[in-house]
């Protein structure tokens, strides 16, 4: 289509195109920059401020193409190569967003945007430590600047400095909608160090100010299961599909069900997290069952074999791979507000899941006979994706407390990453190591039906043996997940589990200590 000549001079025209932008009214903005274009092909500042507004659309691939020719014209401007980095941000091509911003800050050392956008683009990369120091750098360059404060504390809380986060929060009280943000930080620093009626009325307020911000609720939301208020802690574990890290998480036309008589129709109830959690609330579907309803599973695939023939489900499918036929649709996480679940009805009969028996056969023949010492499973870490795992997880050489403790039997139950480290045990344990052979948690199963005691840190498996009875004693950072609550050695939610919980941050001496004296007496 051709574009009219402009008519007034090229700077006039620059100043209506970002007046308009600036205003929202992209298609007048982008109107101006084609006609310069149309003129001047190579004008670079035209070339990215319609990168821009194409961003500002939402149409990333031609904001990063129109961006990206300005660049191949100069190369030395840097909020060029910063705002690139901003699209490639969106587009999820993170490695070269943060090459986008460092090309930016190199050409300008001062360019605060550009360092806070490095900053956050080294927080995603999982290295909050470089993101902190250079927040701290442009909070130099402008001090106060809210979203600079902001994105700092949410690192500091990234690396276990919290009462620092809170500090470098509390100059912005009270909150308003405005340093929501701030406020959410704040709520998650008080949670990290134990102040949890602090840290739900923070929450309660960032909320008056910002009634629909969902990260506040799921930071509320885990204050509240935390303190055992488990019914306001469901309803606000609902806005979890309302945040942005929950953007993939599939989307269906049936409706969701609520609770209601099903009269035959079917029903998937489908995994949205981990393992773990799949696990744990899978033990509602013979109640889902109950209403009436054919019951099919959408899971993890390591989890299929486990379930299947169990608890009432009819049918399974690898997580929303094959997804057949259903009339209405629960994730497993919302079946504790749907049976309006409380501390004291909390479906905790166990065994839930049993290991098959030809399964156990097999693994019965693999350990082998017993020798007079008990068998005990242990698991040491967790997945390091984990947004918790840096205190969750230890190191096999920290079970060496256990390995005094005679007439014992080890049986690593560790997978993943840290499995390697069963190869080289503290001294004094020799570890059996069938984890080659655990394929899937149906393996699992079978193996620690074999077992007397499983210890672990907190994992999936700590859930597995949980559901199938044994006996289990996790071990627990200060600050454990919602769902092992702040205190006790009891689990409402498992009975065959025992607690053994650090008195201060990091110390799983002494916990080890606690275990390997209970594990001597022999329970």
């Amino acid at each position: 289509m051709h574009q009219p000549p402009v008519t007034v001079s090229l700077e006039e025209a620059f100043r209506r195109g970002v007046e308009h932008q600036r205003a929202g009214r992209l298609a007048e903005a982008a109107a101006i920059y084609r006609q310069i274009l149309a003129q001047i092909p190579r004008n670079k500042d035209a070339l990215h401020l319609l990168g821009m507004v194409e961003h500002q659309a939402g149409n990333d691939q031609a904001a990063a193409k129109l961006i990206g020719e300005a660049i191949a014209i100069d190369s030395n401007v840097p909020n060029y190569h910063s705002n690139l980095g901003v699209v490639l941000t969106r587009l999820g091509e993170r490695e070269k967003a943060a090459a986008a911003f460092e090309t930016a800050v190199r050409l300008d050392p001062n360019y605060v945007d550009a360092i806070s956008n490095l900053a956050m683009a080294r927080r995603d990369a999982g290295d909050s430590a470089v993101a902190a120091d250079l927040l701290r750098k442009a909070m130099g360059l402008t001090p106060g600047a809210a979203h600079l404060a902001m994105n700092l504390a949410a690192c500091l809380n990234d690396l276990g400095q919290h009462e620092e986060a809170l500090e470098l929060c509390r100059p912005f009280l009270p909150i308003t909608a405005a340093t929501a943000e701030i406020g959410l930080n704040m709520g998650i620093a008080l949670r990290y160090l134990g102040r949890y009626d602090e840290a739900m009325e923070i929450n309660q307020q960032v909320l008056r100010q910002r009634p629909d911000y969902a990260d506040a609720y799921w930071n509320l939301a885990h204050v509240q299961l935390s303190m055992g208020r488990l019914r306001e802690g469901w309803k606000s574990y609902e806005w979890r599909f309302r945040q942005s890290k929950w953007a993939g998480h599939p989307e269906f036309a049936q409706p969701r069900w609520g609770g209601e008589e099903l009269h035959g129709k079917t029903i998937l109830l489908h995994a949205e997290q981990g393992l773990g959690d799949c696990i744990q609330f899978i033990r509602y579907a013979p109640m889902v069952a109950k209403r009436g309803g054919r019951i099919v599973v959408a899971c993890h695939k390591p989890l299929l074999r486990l379930l299947r023939g169990q608890l009432n489900i009819e049918a399974l499918w690898p997580e929303f791979e094959e997804v057949g036929r259903f009339d209405v649709h629960c994730p497993v996480l919302s079946l504790p507000m749907v049976f309006d679940t409380t501390l004291e009805t909390i479906p905790r009969d166990v065994p839930y899941l049993r290991c098959d028996e030809e399964m156990a056969r097999r693994w019965r023949e693999k350990v082998g006979l017993r020798d007079g010492r008990m068998r005990v499973g242990i698991v040491w870490a967790g997945r390091p994706e984990h947004h918790h795992d840096r205190w969750r997880s230890m190191r096999l050489e920290q079970f060496g407390t256990l390995a005094k403790v005679a007439g014992t039997r080890w049986f690593s139950l560790q997978k993943g990453e840290a499995a390697a480290q069963a190869a080289r045990p503290p001294e004094g344990m020799e570890i059996v190591d069938f984890t080659a052979d655990l394929g899937d948690f149906a393996d699992t199963a079978g193996l620690v039906e074999q077992l007397d005691l499983v210890i672990t840190v907190d994992t999936a498996v700590a859930h597995l043996a949980g559901a199938m009875g044994k006996r289990v004693w996790v071990m627990l950072p200060t600050l454990p997940d919602w769902r092992w609550m702040l205190k006790g050695e009891k689990s409402p939610w498992y009975p065959t589990i025992r607690l053994f919980r650090q008195e201060k941050q990091g110390d799983w001496r002494g916990v080890m200590e606690r275990v390997a004296e209970e594990l001597s007496r022999g329970i």
